[in-house]
Order: structure tokens, then C-alpha cells, then sequence
């Protein structure tokens, strides 16, 4: 049985190693930096990270955090050296004590702290604890000699990765694994900091439990390759320790200094340092909400000097949503675009499918799968758009589907807001939900095994917990949580998602398990079986993905795709195919918003939002009342939003004329019609203009115009029907301007048989599938007239000098219909375009007896 260390954050005195200094630490040393000498080897100067080395190892990282945490920049020793002992630093490296390198010190300068790292195994059994314990204290009374105040820091470390070779083979070093290696260091180091204070009879040492931390995650993808140093993870998470026990403070809100740690990871390292800090109560200062963090630390928004939580709780400012930000520094957002699907709403939508078992239903009613109405659902409802993959309407294989709004673009700060309901059966392969942001529109989004040729920036997440449960290494693989940014012409490249698997801490707090669904509860960590909130916010230039409201990821947007359409998606990353009907999303209330300009009402106003009072707007001429818009109880800043919308006009449209093109061609033939797009305010902004045929959703090779026109100016529309075959094509054109709502052309084209088309078309087969109603005329020679004279006409229904003579008695025997009735794709028979009728049967003869003896076969003659 292996112990663990965990403090439990709590305030207390802490006394100086000189026991007639009996003040607190730093009521003297608040604004003055602290001099700080480190001993210790490669663990202490980040040999496993470049990124780390670069800045000077933990070293580094602790001076950084310091800055950023407002103190004044401390004067920094890094005597460690690379490999060695403390057995070593006492024989050759004590200089340093009085005569520092790294900085100019004061004239009787003295040490405040001593951070002590030993030989990663030498507190252990195949160590020599002994010789640790006996180094640790001599070489800290060296630095007390000259710094009688100087308090010793043991930098506890570390145990190996686990699959280490301590821990593998017949006789393992450590049997135990990790946990027992770090009882030992842990037990180790706890009697040195006894050995420093029982000497010299006063709280001198403390220990910094980062070993303790790095157990907390589970060793958490901390080491580097070796297995042993830390990664940049690692030495971020060995930095904050150190810097939470020196300053004692609470690290949580400090930066993450490395530009390889995303925010979220960091934010997540700072949770485990914070369970083993020793004392992140001791510091002196303002507190206002007892939260163990320095005021000076707190978000304050609107620069009052007042923590925003405390500015909230105290009632200098008002907080209408409830989010933790004062009224004043919030942005207004206005939803500019929506979809509940309470109506069938496809035709606005362009749908991508991977394969035949991938598609959608729009107008879906959920509430028939016994699943309750979304959570931004009005009256109830229970209508969404359904996506299923990889079921048995296609082949068993890894696929996906996508949806974009097609007539809709977006760009600069915006947000998109969705409700999805994720269904699984076990044991169907494991499925992810994806929704993203600056597509073309004309891509699939998915992972790289289904999509090779993708864009925008997305994100995905399987509801099943099913990917990699227990994986944790950034190998680039497909996880649980995925996030995506799109590459023109090559597959997407996936960035590391810090929760990227259910088993971790953070998924489960989203998501405990549920109960409810139909086909049973959810998993711990995952998404599935419940209703999700789900979010992309793209402000100046960040993205960051939210499920439920907690930021799961967060990142610059350096893609190169900052503009576009937004994308709902569902993608099978395995080829275990889906049969029950059970597997499938739902979405509903799908919203874009954007942050309006206010003008500074929300704060002159705040008591009216907040309170349904009344207040007078500055820039209206007239007074408000601000009421429960939205009926959901309570007054908040959507209702704030939606009676600005009233009064805030909505962005001027563009507008067709006409809306529609008709046209009307033989085989050939060419045409032009002129259509204009003009803008609602009489403004001239410059028009984008895009085609998609329905039926193919590509670009129609058989229409052609500018791609872009000053608002006014006429636009010529080409159509040239030369090679199509006879039928109706119809196409969407959108135009779409910056600060202006979009519109859209209907353009639709019929080809007729040319007149001078001298082809005949003649099916064979039985009376019962007569070819008929065609654009191209059919001869039909079926059982009933088989033995007859017919004169043959023209693809266009001409007469012409040729007959059909089969002559009585040397006819047919009979019509055959099994022919096929769906040609191979792309065949010399399927691109003809022929009916069914036509080609799936025949009339045959024989040149021996059959039915009954005759010998019969068709002749034919021309005159």
C-alpha cells in the first residue's frame, strides 16, 4: 500500500528560519524580488523539453510565472548541473553561494530560498537515501552559513514512465511500478526536510511535492521519450509546484509561458499543482473572496480595482447571465442566423455524403425515439435534422456525412451554437459528432482515413467513449476528443486535444453519467445518451470549441480558413457497420451569433435588464422597459439582445432581379440573359457570386458568369447546352457581399432534341414497359405488334423514310425481362442515359425448336 501527499488549502503563520523573526514571510519581501538559488541536475534544467531548455529550464519557468503573477522579477541562481549529485555540487560548486552568476548582486546580498533536487534514484532503495539525506543537509548549511534566513525548497521528483525498465523483467526494481518508486521518493525527501529542521531547530525546509503532482494525473504523458526527464508538459507542472511553494499561492489563472501548451492543458496541470501545494493560503495581501488567490491576480474587467467576483457579489456591478463578468464589459450578442428544423428546411441545406449508408433527415421528429425536446427547444418541440453512417444501405467502411447552410457565409467574430443528441448501441462501432467553422462548403469534414481533401477549422467527439480509452500519448491518432484545421488538398491535420480521452479528470466533471435514454445510460467522460450544448466562438482570431459551456479546446486560428460556412457533421472513423437504427445524432437549434455594438446601454442600463425596471437608452429617443422576451423566467441579456434587435435594424440586403432564369435550348445551342444584384441601402459593394448545380452540388460546367460585380451592374448568365443530354438542369447562384445579407438566382435550363438530330431509338421488349413520355422519342416494338411494318421516327418525333419489317411467321418468340436496370457507373450504357423501360428487357429469337417445334427469327428490311 502506497501513500499519496495531498494538502487541503488552509491559512496559518509561517515563521522564518531565524526564530527571532517571528512576522510572517512576505509582509517584508512583497515588493522586493526574492534571490533564489537552485541545485540540482537535468531534472531541474528541463533537459527532456527544447522549449523548456530554451528558457532556462524550471529556473526559467519559475521566474516567468513570478512576473506574470505581478511580483517583482526574482534574481535567479541556476547552479544546476547536468548529471550530477548533490554529493558533487558540495565538492565543486559552492562559489555560487557568495558569488552568483547569473545576476549582480547587492552588496550583502542574502538568500531567500534554496531549492535542493537530488539524484532522481538516490532517495530509493537502489539508491543510498543515507548519503541523500546526509548531502541535502550539508549542502544546505553551506547556503544558511551565508543566508542565516534562507529556507530550503526539496524539490521531490519524479518516478519513471510506467513500462520503464524498473519496473519490467523477472526481478524489477520496482515491483510496484511508479506507485511504489514515488512512495520511496516521497518518504525520502520527507525525511530531509525532518533532517533541516530538526538540525536547526526551526521550520526550515519545506517540500515541493511535484512527484506527488505528476502521480495526481496518472502520469499523464509528463515524461519525455526516455521515459525518465520531464517534457514540457512535465517541467510546466515541476514549475508551478516550485512557484506555488516559494510564493505560496495558488497557480491557477497563471499563463502557460510555453507555446506548445495549449491554455486548456495548462489550465488543467495548474488543478493537479494545486492539490499538493504545501501552502497556497500563506501569502499577505487582499483576499476579497477567500479563494486562496491574491487580488491583484483576479480578472477585473473593468479595471475598478475590484475582482470582478467581488465587484458582482458586492453590487458595484451587475451581472445580468449570471457568467461571472460585470454587465459593462460583456458584448451584446445577436443571433443572426437560425434553424430549429420545426419545418423542412433541406433545400437550404448542402448535404455531402461519404457513401450510401450516410445520410440525413431533415424535420426528423426525435420526440418519436422517446427523446425529450432540446434543451433551446421553444414549446417543446421535438423536430432536428437526423445523420446516421456506415449503416446497410451502403458498404461496411469508414465514412461520413456533412451539412452546411448554403446560402449562409460568415466571417470575423462570430459564434456558432448547437444542441446534439448522440446515439449509440454497443457493440456498433464507435461514431463522432463534428461541427466546425470557415468551410467551403464543398468539402466532407472528417478524419483523415475518410476525408483526404478537406477544409475550416472543426472539431469532433465520440459519444461512446470508445476511441482510446487509457490511451493518453500525443501520437496524432484519432481520440475520444478530436480537433481538426482543414488543408487544402491534403488530409486535415489534427491538433492535440489535452482531454482527448473519457477516463480522464475533466471529461467526467462535463459529463457524469445520465440516465434516461432509451437504450440505455451513458458513460462517464462522454457525451452520448443525453442532450449537449455545443459551441465554436471565433474572436480576434482565437477559436475555442465548448461543450456544455467548459472550454474543451482553444487555439489561434493560423489555418488560413478565417472566413466561410458552418458545418454539422457525423463521421464513422471504423468500418464496423451500423444495423440496429440506434446509432445516429440528432441536431437541433442550430444558431450563429454575432457581437453587436451596444454603445455602452448594457452598462448605462444594467439596473434595467437586470431588475425589469425601466431606464432611458441614450441613443434612443424614448424610454424602455426590458421584459422577459424569451418567457424562461428571469430577465437576462438574451432578452437584452432581443429587444435591441427591434430597434437595431438587421444588415441590408442584396437582392436578384429577377430572382429566376429560365431557359429553354436544343442540344448546342448557346444563350444569355442579363440579371442584376442590387443592394437594399442603394450601396455599391463589391458582389461574389457562386453557382452549385442541385442535383451534383458542384459547379455547373454549363453556366457561366463574373465571379464578382459592383452592385448594379448587369450580370451576364451563359448557358451552353452543348454536349448535355436532353433533360432539365437547375442550379443555385448565390451572391453575397461584406455587411449584407445574401440572395440567391434559380437558374433552370431544359434541353431539347435538336431538330436535325437524324438518330432513331428503338426498344425491343414486352407490350407492359413501353418507353413513352421521354425527351427523345422511342420506336416501341413489343409482343403485340411484333409482327408487323413499322415506320420509324427521329429522336424528335420527325417521320422518316426508313420501316421496320418483321415479316409473319419469322418474327419473335418471345420478350425476355431481365435485362438490367441499373448500368455500372460510368459505363458506355449508363452515360446514354436511357430509361429503364428501355434497357432492362428484349425480344428474342431462336434458330432451333423451341416451344413447341418452328423455327423463327426477325428479319428486317428498308425501302
Amino acid at each position: 500500500m502506497y501513500s499519496m501527499r495531498i494538502n487541503v488549502m488552509k491559512s496559518f503563520i509561517y515563521y522564518s528560519c531565524l526564530a527571532i523573526v517571528l512576522i510572517p514571510v512576505f509582509s517584508t519581501r512583497a515588493d522586493e524580488p526574492l534571490t533564489v538559488l537552485f541545485y540540482g541536475n537535468s531534472f531541474t534544467l528541463g533537459s527532456g523539453s527544447t522549449e523548456a531548455q530554451a528558457i532556462g529550464g524550471v529556473p526559467g519557468v519559475v521566474g516567468q510565472l513570478a512576473v506574470a503573477a505581478g511580483h517583482a522579477a526574482p534574481n535567479i541562481e541556476n547552479a544546476a548541473a547536468s548529471g550530477q549529485t548533490l554529493t558533487w555540487h558540495l565538492s565543486n560548486n559552492l562559489a555560487v553561494i557568495s558569488n552568483p552568476l547569473d545576476f549582480t548582486e547587492a552588496p550583502g546580498f542574502q538568500w531567500d530560498y534554496v531549492v535542493l533536487q537530488g539524484y532522481s534514484t538516490k532517495p530509493t532503495h537502489i539508491g543510498d537515501l543515507n548519503q541523500f539525506r546526509t548531502d541535502l543537509l550539508a549542502l544546505y548549511s553551506q547556503v544558511h552559513t551565508h543566508s542565516p534566513g534562507v529556507e530550503a525548497v526539496l524539490y521531490e521528483t519524479w518516478a519513471r514512465q510506467p513500462g520503464h525498465s524498473v519496473y519490467t523483467g523477472t526481478t524489477p526494481s520496482f515491483p510496484g511500478g511508479p506507485a511504489q518508486m514515488q512512495e520511496e521518493l516521497r518518504t525520502g525527501y520527507d525525511q530531509a526536510e525532518l533532517d533541516v529542521d530538526l538540525a536547526f531547530e526551526t521550520d526550515c525546509a519545506i517540500v515541493a511535492p511535484v512527484g506527488d503532482a505528476w502521480e495526481a494525473t496518472g502520469w499523464d504523458n509528463l515524461h519525455a521519450t526516455d521515459l525518465y526527464h520531464a517534457n514540457t508538459r512535465g517541467t510546466y507542472l515541476a514549475a508551478l509546484v516550485i512557484y506555488g511553494t516559494i510564493y505560496e499561492e495558488s497557480v491557477v489563472g497563471l499563463p502557460k509561458v510555453f507555446a506548445g501548451l495549449t491554455t486548456q492543458e495548462a489550465a488543467e496541470l495548474q488543478e493537479y499543482a494545486e492539490l499538493v501545494i504545501p501552502r497556497p493560503c500563506g501569502f499577505v495581501g487582499a483576499d476579497c473572496n477567500a479563494n486562496c488567490v491574491p487580488d491583484t491576480r483576479e480578472p477585473d474587467c473593468n479595471s475598478n480595482l475590484i475582482p470582478d467576483e467581488c465587484d458582482i457579489l458586492g453590487g458595484s456591478s451587475a451581472d445580468c447571465d449570471d457568467d461571472g463578468i460585470p454587465n459593462e464589459c460583456e458584448r451584446v450578442q445577436t443571433v443572426v442566423w437560425f434553424d430549429d428544423f420545426d419545418s423542412d428546411t433541406q433545400s437550404e441545406w448542402t448535404v455531402l455524403a461519404g457513401g450510401a449508408g450516410d445520410s440525413a433527415v431533415f424535420h426528423f421528429d426525435y420526440g418519436e425515439r422517446s427523446i425529450p425536446s432540446a434543451p433551446n427547444s421553444l414549446n417543446g418541440t421535438t423536430r432536428g435534422v437526423k445523420l446516421e453512417v456506415n449503416t446497410a444501405a451502403g458498404s461496411a467502411a469508414s465514412s461520413g456525412i456533412c451539412i452546411f447552410p448554403a446560402a449562409q457565409t460568415f466571417e470575423g467574430d462570430y459564434t456558432l451554437q448547437w444542441d446534439m443528441y448522440l446515439s449509440w448501441e454497443a457493440p456498433e462501432s464507435t461514431e463522432h459528432a463534428c461541427a466546425g467553422i470557415n468551410h467551403s462548403g464543398t468539402r466532407l469534414a472528417a478524419s483523415g482515413e475518410i476525408a483526404n481533401d478537406t477544409d475550416g477549422v472543426f472539431f469532433a467527439v465520440a459519444g461512446d467513449g470508445g476511441v482510446s480509452r487509457g490511451s493518453y500519448p500525443l501520437d496524432g491518432a484519432i481520440k475520444d476528443y478530436n480537433a481538426y484545421y482543414g488543408v487544402n488538398g491534403a488530409q486535415p491535420v489534427r491538433q492535440v486535444v489535452p482531454h482527448w480521452d473519457n477516463g480522464q479528470l475533466f471529461p467526467g466533471e462535463v459529463f457524469p453519467i445520465t440516465v434516461g435514454d432509451p437504450i440505455g445510460d451513458s458513460l462517464a467522460g462522454t457525451p452520448g445518451r443525453q442532450w449537449v450544448e455545443g459551441e465554436i466562438k471565433q474572436e480576434a482570431g482565437v477559436v475555442t470549441w465548448r461543450l456544455n459551456g467548459e472550454t474543451i479546446y482553444q487555439r489561434e486560428n493560423d489555418s488560413g480558413f478565417d472566413s466561410g460556412k458552418i458545418m454539422l457533421g457525423y463521421f464513422d472513423h471504423f468500418p464496423g457497420q451500423n444495423t440496429t437504427g440506434n446509432t445516429f445524432i440528432i441536431f437541433d437549434n442550430v444558431r450563429v451569433s454575432v457581437p453587436v455594438d451596444d454603445r455602452g446601454v448594457l452598462a448605462a442600463c444594467m439596473t434595467g435588464p437586470c431588475l425589469s425596471g425601466s431606464c432611458t437608452f441614450l441613443f434612443y429617443d424614448a424610454a424602455c422597459c426590458i421584459v422577459d422576451y424569451d418567457a424562461d423566467g428571469d430577465v437576462d441579456l438574451l432578452d437584452f439582445a432581443q429587444f435591441q434587435m427591434s430597434y437595431t435594424p438587421p444588415p441590408p440586403a442584396l437582392h436578384f432581379a429577377p430572382d429566376s432564369l429560365s431557359y429553354t435550348l436544343e442540344q448546342g445551342d448557346i444563350e444569355r440573359k442579363i440579371a442584376m444584384v442590387t443592394a437594399e441601402d442603394a450601396g455599391v459593394p463589391t458582389v461574389d457570386l457562386i453557382a452549385v448545380d442541385d442535383e451534383t452540388q458542384a459547379s455547373p460546367a454549363w453556366l457561366s458568369f463574373p465571379v464578382s460585380v459592383a452592385a448594379g451592374t448587369p450580370v451576364a448568365m451563359d448557358v451552353d447546352a452543348t454536349g448535355l443530354l436532353p433533360g432539365t438542369y437547375t442550379a443555385t447562384v448565390t451572391a453575397s457581399a461584406s455587411g449584407y445579407t445574401p440572395c440567391t438566382l434559380a437558374v433552370s435550363l431544359v434541353v431539347e432534341v435538336s431538330a436535325t438530330d437524324q438518330t432513331m431509338l428503338v426498344d425491343f421488349g414486352g407490350a407492359g414497359t413501353l418507353t413513352s413520355g421521354e425527351t427523345r422519342y422511342w420506336n416501341n416494338v413489343h409482343t403485340d405488334n411484333m409482327d408487323g411494318v413499322m415506320i420509324l421516327r427521329t429522336v424528335s418525333g420527325s417521320m422518316t423514310g426508313m420501316i421496320l419489317d418483321i415479316s409473319t411467321g419469322y418474327g419473335f418468340n418471345g420478350a425476355n425481362p431481365n435485362g438490367t436496370t441499373s448500368p455500372i457507373a460510368q459505363s458506355d450504357l449508363a452515360n446514354l442515359q436511357y430509361p429503364v423501360t428501355a434497357i432492362q428487357d428484349s425480344l428474342f429469337g431462336n434458330d432451333v425448336a423451341f416451344n413447341g417445334g418452328g423455327f423463327r427469327y426477325g428479319g428486317d428490311r428498308s425501302v
